[in-house]
């Protein structure tokens, strides 16, 4: 499989797991993989989505 592609579907299926919707998940990791820097933005924006539930469980 192609690395970019890879990356792309597990940020999808990190993002789905969190409880997002499938075609919003999408969007953003066509977003992220991109970037160089996706693990840190994915990391925030995970942190942002889960907000107060996040922190509680040490996300």
């Amino acid at each position: 499989m192609n690395p970019r592609l890879a990356m792309r579907e597990s940020i999808k299926f990190i993002l789905g797991n969190i409880g997002m919707d499938a075609d919003v998940a999408y969007s953003v990791a066509e977003q992220m993989h991109e970037d160089h820097d996706f693990l840190e933005q994915l990391e925030e924006f995970v942190q942002e989505y889960l907000g107060d539930f996040g922190e509680n469980y040490g996300l």
